[in-house]
């Protein structure tokens, strides 16, 4: 059944997002110091791009052959943004929904209003989190904001994407 490649990318992927999801975590993960980015410049991916503002960097950006994961955060580390991308075999956004905030143990009900799916969750520091859920054309898109949410959303709101438009998160 494809919808079970859903879960698998899923399971496989939600812990790598929890954890990074938890500023107190970095220090501690190996590949997740920040690198050098200049400000001005693009962060593309095969879906979306942004320009980071100069408090903003990119800790981690994995294009691998079924996920596309990248973790951002503000300089203060006070906001850190996690996208995944990948194949939603043909599930629907209510199901990836269902699936990621299970994983992530939302802390309440799961809500898909439109195209969009999100929930809300506590990361590994106790820090509030949400995620936002998006489905185009067979891809998926999660988006979670940790920390200072109206930083995440402001950044979330920067995305472009001219092959992906619908998997940018309405906000």
């Amino acid at each position: 059944m494809r919808v079970s490649s859903v879960f698998r990318q899923c399971l496989a992927t939600c812990l790598l997002s929890c954890l990074a999801a938890g500023p107190a975590l970095l220090p501690l993960l190996p590949g997740l110091a920040p690198r050098a980015y200049a400000a001005d410049e693009p962060f593309v991916t095969d879906y979306y791009e942004v320009t980071l503002p100069d408090n903003w960097q990119k800790l981690q950006y994995t294009n691998g052959e079924t996920l596309d994961i990248a973790v951002l955060a503000t300089k203060s580390r006070d906001c850190i943004l996690t996208t995944i991308n990948g194949r939603s075999g043909g599930a629907s956004v209510k199901t990836i929904t269902q699936c990621f905030a299970q994983q992530y143990q939302a802390t309440r009900t799961p809500s898909v209003k439109g195209k969009m799916g999100s929930f809300v969750f506590k990361d590994a520091t106790g820090e509030d989190g949400t995620a936002y859920v998006t489905v185009q054309d067979q891809t998926y898109m999660v988006v979670t904001v940790s920390g200072n949410q109206r930083k995440g959303r402001s950044l979330v709101k920067a995305f472009s994407s001219a092959a992906f438009p619908d998997l940018l998160p309405s906000l």
